[in-house]
């Protein structure tokens, strides 16, 4: 795995423009991603005390981030090959830090929701079009190369909540947002304008582009192509699932820790700390498990997701909380990872941008599902322990859906360079 790593600049073309490229994209997935993701559950407690509003109307508001950000994963596919992906990613950036300023001006929940809604677009059309663009640069090591830049979530994982703890204590909520804005300024978006570069087409691609309008088939789009897979439907349903209990987790398990076994605010920050150490690691185990044994190494990801949400509902010490965390946290990992490869390793690399801005956007969907879903069976029946239960067993379904694609013949670059995808 680690061999992999070191080995980039020999193994993959044009390596040194795509390590830094690399490097641009883990800023801004840290910044504009990774800060606002971990922020706003650590805050949920402190908004729902502030506020008064409800734990089902607050998570509302973060469905309302995913589902907006689904219509923009949606498009992002089509934006990245008219504009490419550098202008796109600057575009998104600068929303997502003017989104988290405007939390300090919130004082209503169509404010909220509002706020959610650009936050969604921002986050949300960042993550699908970086996975498109490091999906370019990297061929063999592409889910390590994922897995290395999606640890900038779990590096925020660990700065972030002990950081925002405190200063929602000192500030409140509002201006704490606006602070946790900085890094988006400073460093975000010099990074990715400076050392960012868009990758030219593969030769074997555009071959194989060539080759495919050659036999005629003009007028039948990639999309078209897709849609008619039933494969491309299994992952698409799968992910949808993955996206609803990855969210309906994470956006409330500091609360859960903090208010419902009454860890405290400091010891359930510490919890979700531990929690994103343990999501690093797994980053770049999934990352190397998925590249070498793709659709099999994914269901046992959601396979032992399933565990380890049946064993939150059993958590009674801290020896257990930590042990959850170490359980739970590397597959938090894999549910961000598993599209990508899918999307590679089963459509090839033409169909890349589509089918990833696609999937991504019926992933928010789930994402938007999963935390209103968690808040109001919290609301109706006094716990979480129901909605873990069944989003545990929606883990286990979609491991076997995954599964399922395990006899599907992986794509060959090789064989893409002779005819059609």
């Amino acid at each position: 795995m680690f061999a992999g790593l070191a080995s980039w600049r020999d193994a993959e073309p044009q390596g040194r423009d795509g390590l830094k490229s690399l490097f641009a994209s883990w800023v801004v997935l840290f910044g504009v991603v990774g800060i606002p993701a971990i922020m706003l559950p650590v805050l949920y407690a402190g908004i729902v005390s502030d506020t008064g509003w409800s734990r089902g109307a607050v998570a509302s508001g973060i469905s309302v981030r995913f589902a907006t950000g689904a219509i923009a994963a949606f498009f992002i596919g089509a934006i990245v090959d008219r504009f490419n992906t550098k202008p796109t990613v600057i575009m998104l950036s600068l929303l997502g830090g003017a989104s988290l300023v405007l939390f300090n001006f919130v004082h209503s929940l169509p404010g909220f929701y509002l706020v959610n809604a650009l936050l969604g677009i921002s986050q949300l059309g960042l993550a699908p079009a970086l996975k498109i663009y490091l999906s370019k640069w990297f061929n063999k090591n592409q889910g390590l190369a994922i897995g290395a830049a999606l640890t900038a979530l779990s590096v925020a994982g660990v700065v972030v909540p002990l950081l925002v703890t405190s200063l929602n204590a000192q500030y409140g909520w509002r201006l704490t947002s606006m602070i946790m804005s900085l890094p988006v300024w400073i460093a975000a978006l010099p990074a990715f304008f400076f050392l960012a570069k868009d990758k030219p087409i593969d030769e074997a691609t555009a071959e194989a582009a060539a080759l495919q309008l050659s036999k005629g088939r003009r007028d039948e789009g990639i999309f078209s192509r897709l849609m008619h897979s039933p494969i491309f439907w299994v992952v698409l349903f799968s992910n949808f699932l993955i996206g609803m209990i990855d969210h309906a987790m994470s956006e409330h398990l500091v609360i859960y820790f903090d208010k419902d076994l009454h860890f405290g605010a400091q010891t359930a920050a510490t919890a979700f700390t531990l929690l994103m150490l343990m999501s690093n690691f797994g980053k770049f185990f999934y990352g190397w498990l998925f590249d070498r044994y793709s659709t099999k190494g994914i269901a046992l990801c959601w396979f032992i997701a399933a565990a380890g949400i049946v064993y939150a509902t059993q958590i009674h010490s801290l020896a257990s909380l930590w042990t959850f965390a170490v359980i739970y946290g590397p597959c938090q990992a894999g549910m961000l990872l598993n599209m990508a490869i899918l999307c590679k390793h089963l459509f090839g690399p033409q169909a890349l941008a589509k089918s990833i801005s696609v999937i991504s956007g019926v992933y928010y969907l789930g994402g938007a599902v999963g935390p209103g879903f968690a808040g109001y069976m919290f609301d109706a029946t006094g716990s979480y322990h129901s909605a873990f239960l069944i989003v545990a067993v929606t883990a286990a379904v979609a491991g076997v859906m995954v599964l399922s694609l395990s006899g599907v013949k992986r794509y060959a670059p090789q064989a893409a360079a002779k005819q059609p995808v």
